[in-house]
């Protein structure tokens, strides 16, 4: 049993269409029991309604649930209860499987974690993983053939998504003459022109919502100046999320 101010919570769910004082909706009244409480059936499964219920009482993930990793297909389902019901902010809440930040977890943040295989294996860079891909800068520009063959290698983008810098790999010939200081292992991001050329980290089906980044780079590696940090879902829409100027701190 619940009262019907806690079913009214979200204004646009099924719960406000069917028993909200503006419906225009038949309620369905089941009957009314010996202590005058009206009863409605509601056909869904009750060992995940209960979580619903709970959401709705308290507006958070009810804590029973315990994290996606524990409990991956009680997530699954509640997510689709909540959509049916069309509870926002569940449904948004239940989307976020994993968090991390730069004071929490050490600054090693979401590809990381994908190197991790979502935190069950020892770390291998996600690039080689295949858990996603990096395009943009040497495969969208003619002349970085005629500068380095090299730099469109697999290595040139496992390195981009390195975790942390691999300094003790040595270093091959093309490698060691690459101009400007810094770390050698990336290319530059410039063309002859001095264009600023995109690099594009595709993180497949995985979706993100970012709260802070980090990049290192040496003075060639073409972000040394102003640059953009975008976002798409469709890879055709995309939003800025941070204008980054030549003197931020990052």
């Amino acid at each position: 049993y619940c009262r019907k101010s806690t079913l009214l919570g979200e204004t646009t769910s099924y719960f406000a269409a069917r028993f909200g004082p503006d419906s225009m909706m038949d309620p369905q009244l089941d009957r009314v029991d010996e202590n005058n409480r009206e009863i409605y059936f509601v056909d869904r499964n009750p060992e995940v309604f209960r979580h619903i219920l709970e959401y709705l009482r308290m507006h958070v993930l009810p804590p029973e649930i315990g994290t996606f990793r524990e409990h991956a297909n009680l997530w699954r389902a509640l997510r689709k209860e909540a959509e049916f019901f069309a509870l926002d902010g569940l449904t948004s809440l239940l989307k976020v499987t994993f968090s991390c930040s730069p004071d929490a977890d050490g600054k090693k943040g979401i590809l990381y974690w994908l190197g991790t295989r979502k935190g069950r294996e020892e770390y291998t860079n996600p690039y080689r993983r295949g858990d996603l891909d990096v395009t943009g800068w040497f495969d969208s520009h003619p002349s970085f053939g005629e500068h380095n063959p090299s730099w469109g290698s697999s290595e040139s983008r496992e390195f981009f998504v390195q975790y942390r810098p691999m300094s003790n790999k040595p270093l091959s010939y093309s490698e060691k003459i690459a101009p400007g200081p810094g770390n050698s292992y990336f290319p530059c991001l410039t063309a002859h022109s001095g264009e600023r050329l995109p690099v594009l980290v595709d993180l497949r089906k995985n979706v993100v919502s970012p709260t802070h980044y980090s990049l290192r780079y040496g003075a060639c590696r073409g972000m040394d100046g102003n640059w953009n940090f975008d976002a798409s879902n469709d890879g055709e829409t995309w939003v800025t999320l941070h204008e980054g100027k030549k003197n931020d701190g990052h």
